[in-house]
């Protein structure tokens, strides 16, 4: 950078035209701004009120809080992790954009950050960016020195042999995703069989059959992702699994075997069905959730055989007759959904709990007070939205509502709540910024 090699006074009038382009620039404002914040260090004499100017606009602008902000800065280099802050006092969307922008940058550096920021971690869950930046360094030190002081906090993903090996720096393991293709002996040479209750396999591909699972007998909680070879789940009958996630198998894959988990009770299925109607499908009756994908390609109908279900995700709009069937289910209380026509929809006062995904321009917010007229909260996911505004005006007619955005960038009616009633995410910058 031309900053490191100029003269005090080049040094402070590069930085100076660096704050002022940005300033003029809307679109690059951030970049520019921060870019003039990580070359302080490599100016060895700045004017104070250069520097101010600098820092100033640096502050404004940190911590990140998404993860396009944390990619942003992971771009500009080293430089930001002086910037960087530790986690005490961060906001809920500031932690994990904080740990995955020094985790980008890898290096030396960014590795003694993470592991004084993990020392620093209170109590509760780890941002999952933690984990994910276990690929950007050396396998065994990055288990035992970052991973392992909130192992039980956390999923642990695999995806090498490397950081596979590096589980028995890590046990007993109790949650794993196996993010790549392993064999089912790779997958459990290091699990632990008296203490794993969760795993997800996401690479399937190497699996003939599923006979390893019976070899942990504490698993309550499974996911499988593109088993190509499997043919039926039928080894997985009598095990004493919970919750069950089936995604993207073959076609006609037999799934018969779901009547034989008695004690399922949360179950996912993003993959094409074998049934015309949820009617056919065999799963247990004590179901409290239940997932299903667009492409199951299988009716609602018959939705209503679970009655116990408490939480229901689809994603693909319900016909009339099945939001009338969906709205008759006794205890649900949650419903998430994207690809939705509200305007087809049977009113539900159970519900107390909504998210919606927009995809498209209509919102139909309007609807929601009287399909849901006693939400306590509702989610508005607008990272698919083709507007550009979303008013949130109508749901003022909910009252005590709790309101997240994730996404919005234009919102009309927030002057309308308290300002502790709104959460959003990524929240905005102040303007300038």
């Amino acid at each position: 950078m031309a900053v490191a090699h100029a003269r005090p006074t080049e040094s402070a009038d590069l930085l100076r035209r660096l704050i002022e382009r940005g300033d003029a620039e809307t679109e690059h404002r951030s970049r520019l701004h921060l870019l003039a914040a990580a070359s302080l260090q490599y100016a060895t004499e700045i004017e104070p009120a250069v520097r101010k100017l600098v820092e100033h606009h640096a502050r404004v602008l940190m911590p990140p809080r998404s993860p396009e902000e944390a990619t942003g800065l992971a771009a500009l280099g080293p430089g930001i992790l002086d910037l960087l802050p530790g986690p005490e006092d961060l906001e809920y969307d500031e932690v994990g954009a904080v740990i995955q922008t020094a985790a980008t940058i890898g290096g030396d550096h960014a590795y003694a950050f993470l592991s004084n920021f993990t020392q620093s971690l209170s109590s509760g869950p780890v941002p999952y960016e933690l984990v994910n930046g276990w690929g950007n360094f050396e396998s065994l030190p990055y288990a035992r020195e970052i991973l392992l002081p909130v192992k039980d906090r956390l999923t642990l993903v695999v995806n090498t042999n490397d950081q596979r090996n590096a589980l028995q720096a890590l046990k007993p393991i109790l949650d794993v995703n196996f993010g790549e293709a392993f064999a089912d002996e790779e997958i459990i040479e290091h699990l632990s069989p008296e203490h794993t209750q969760r795993l997800r396999i996401d690479a399937g591909s190497l699996l003939a059959d599923l006979q390893f699972v019976h070899r942990l007998p504490a698993l309550r909680e499974l996911t499988l992702s593109e088993c190509s070879q499997l043919t039926h789940i039928e080894d997985l009958a009598g095990l004493p699994l919970t919750s069950l996630s089936l995604l993207r198998f073959p076609d006609a894959v037999s799934f018969d075997a779901l009547a034989l988990l008695p004690e399922l009770s949360e179950l996912s299925l993003y993959t094409r069905l074998p049934w015309n109607r949820l009617e056919e499908m065999p799963a247990p009756p004590g179901l409290t959730e239940l997932r299903l994908v667009r492409t199951i390609d299988a009716s609602l109908e018959g939705i209503s055989k679970w009655q116990l279900l408490e939480k229901l995700v689809i994603n693909s709009g319900p016909t009339p007759a099945e939001w009338r069937e969906i709205s008759s289910l006794p205890k649900l209380t949650d419903l998430f959904i994207s690809e939705f026509d509200l305007a087809q929809a049977t009113p539900m006062l159970n519900v107390t709990r909504l998210q919606l995904s927009v995809t498209d321009t209509d919102t139909q917010i309007h609807l929601i007070p009287y399909i849901f007229p006693n939400l306590r909260s509702v989610l508005i996911n607008c990272y698919n939205f083709l507007s550009k505004n979303i008013d949130i005006t109508p749901l003022k007619q909910i009252e005590d509502l709790s309101i997240s955005l994730q996404y919005a960038n234009s919102v009309i009616g927030l002057e309308e709540f308290d300002t502790d009633a709104i959460q959003r995410y990524p929240r905005p910058r102040k303007t300038g910024a």
